[in-house]
């Protein structure tokens, strides 16, 4: 702690911490059994305490440096033996933390073996998911594109970066010189690269077509291939040349779609949310940030979650591997049949209709950009609560679906987002969404946004197209469903820690959600799922509320007993 609030001047060493001390202990005692304490050490600048909370003994220093320019204060904790994970540890330093705050300007985190000891076992969790996910991509692409696929397949972006980095891995390695290793090595973000990339192929009608002259698109082709052969510059034409071979191409093969989605429990959207958090997630950890306890239970829920859709996928292409091969090749065959055609079809109704106004896709992922927005606001504010589940998707706006939902894990409440959509990608089009919010099953409101297309010409003259009218996005609500979104939290789901809760099941609803806490506005045996109350045993030394249906000594007591 550095530069006390106060003045320094009859500043009591001994008075000050003694008063922090005790307000710490009063916390531990209502949730620990302390066996004993005593400050063994006395000092004009140092004291030394020893403090059995449970089992264990720790020993916390408090040492003031006094100085004109900038006092300090410096605490320790220490014991021969840490137990790192135990919750106790945990609300000794920040109840430690907490009550000195509100004395000194700034608090400097020095050293925390117990946030070192999260990471390290949230590290090993985050190389098991990494790697179930390599492992999976590789079982599916080696059995459908063969041996050479990341050689035949992948971008020259993603060949040249890990082809540099795996020759320096093999030269270190020499005994793995001869195997394939570079999804072993590529980063976690690049590994949901692979499962959305897409090919291409060029069209059969397209704009370099001699049959297709009179086409807007052909025009301006060749406008501009006459004006670089007569010495305009190529870079001046850059952005709508590339529009324009890029409307040459197709799809040829969709990773995801082709290969991977029918393997997979959830869509694309939902678990590329899920493998963004969980990415984010990573850098936490990698980069030895610090972590308390709610962050470590909520990472590791995070990565327990995708491990499982991972592992399911896999099962899943195998079973069918060994049993329906055939029949799964039949199928593949007549989707990509399918798609081809769907394809071709919304193709060529983009050409036929003109213009260069936003196409319905391109409104379609501008108004999801900005729904995402304001989930990703929301989420922000609570992420750091193991109490509650974000389930939060990129939305799809052609269905009346759930496009973002907030369940409590212990109250059993849900909070949840739907949208209706009517999109006109013409000229002057107006889209609409309509987003609904509900409380459980009950609409708490509804929040229009809207987008009005633009209308453009082609201009002879210039050889280039003009604005007829400017586009126009109204969503304003937004801001709304944000308020209130967060006005429901803030009134229906109050922050439950698990220990809160009982370890039986309620008597009406057979759910384990009864309570057993005195401070949190429930009424002790209530079940925060049915309302029903339950009978809760009371300590029979001091009264308070046991976690047992029959009355028995409560932890503090017990301990107190033994000594």
């Amino acid at each position: 702690m550095i530069n006390p609030k106060k003045q320094t001047e009859g500043f009591n060493f001994e008075t000050y911490t003694n008063e922090i001390f005790y307000r710490v202990l009063d916390q531990i005692k209502t949730l620990y059994g302390i066996k004993n304490y005593n400050f063994y050490s006395n000092k004009t600048y140092s004291r030394e305490c020893s403090l059995f909370i449970d089992v264990h003994e720790y020993r916390i220093i408090f040492t003031y440096i006094p100085s004109d320019v900038s006092p300090q204060l410096k605490v320790d904790i220490s014991a021969d033996f840490f137990l790192l994970q135990e919750p106790h540890l945990h609300v000794l330093k920040i109840g430690l933390k907490d009550a000195l705050s509100d004395g000194w300007e700034h608090c400097l985190w020095l050293e925390d073996k117990q946030a070192v000891a999260y990471s390290e076992v949230l590290y090993r969790e985050v190389h098991s998911v990494e790697n179930a996910l390599r492992k999976l991509i590789n079982t599916i692409l080696f059995y459908r594109l063969g041996g050479n696929w990341w050689e035949e397949y992948m971008s020259s972006k993603l060949k040249n970066t890990y082809g540099l980095r795996n020759d320096p891995y093999a030269q270190r390695a020499p005994s793995f010189r001869n195997v394939h290793t570079n999804l072993m090595s590529i980063d976690t973000k690049d590994l949901l690269e692979i499962l959305t990339f897409k090919t291409y192929k060029i069209k059969k009608e397209n704009v370099l077509d001699h049959s297709l002259s009179e086409d807007e698109l052909s025009k301006k082709y060749h406008f501009i291939m006459n004006e670089v052969c007569n010495g305009k510059k190529l870079d001046s034409y850059t952005k709508d040349l590339t529009k324009i071979l890029m409307n040459t191409v197709e799809v040829d093969l969709d990773f995801w779609k082709d290969y991977f989605e029918p393997w997979f429990s959830c869509s694309l959207d939902t678990f590329k949310g899920k493998w963004d958090a969980f990415s984010h997630d990573r850098n936490h950890v990698a980069h030895n940030k610090l972590i308390d306890d709610k962050l470590f239970k909520k990472y590791r829920s995070v990565m327990s979650d995708l491990l499982k859709i991972i592992r399911e996928a896999e099962k899943k292409f195998n079973d069918h591997f060994e049993s329906k091969t055939e029949k799964y090749l039949e199928e593949l065959e007549k989707r990509k049949i399918q798609r081809e055609a769907e394809l071709y079809e919304r193709q060529k109704m983009y050409e036929e209709s003109g213009g260069e106004y936003l196409q319905e896709e391109e409104i379609v992922s501008l108004l999801t950009k900005k729904i995402i927005d304001t989930f990703h606001e929301i989420e922000e504010k609570v992420y750091y609560r193991s109490d509650i589940e974000i389930i939060s998707v990129k939305p799809n706006i052609y269905e009346t679906d759930k496009v973002f939902e907030i369940a409590h894990r212990y109250l059993y409440k849900k909070i949840y987002v739907t949208v209706e959509s009517q999109i006109d990608g013409s000229q002057s089009g107006v889209s609409g969404l309509q987003l609904t919010l509900y409380s459980n099953d009950d609409i708490e409101g509804t929040y229009d946004i809207s987008f009005t297309n633009g209308s453009v010409s082609f201009d002879e003259d210039q050889g280039a197209y003009v604005p007829i009218s400017e586009k126009d996005l109204d969503i304003a609500e937004l801001s709304n469903l944000e308020r209130d979104i967060d006005t429901l939290i803030e009134n229906d789901m109050p922050e439950i820690e698990s220990t809160h809760l009982a370890g039986f099941r309620c008597e009406e609803c057979e759910k384990f959600a009864i309570n057993i806490a005195d401070d949190n506005g429930f009424d002790i045996g209530a079940c925060l799922n049915c309302g029903h109350i339950n009978g809760v045993g009371e300590c029979t030394r001091c009264g308070i509320a046991v976690d047992s249906s029959e009355d028995e000594l409560c932890f503090s007591c017990e301990a107190m007993l033994l000594n």
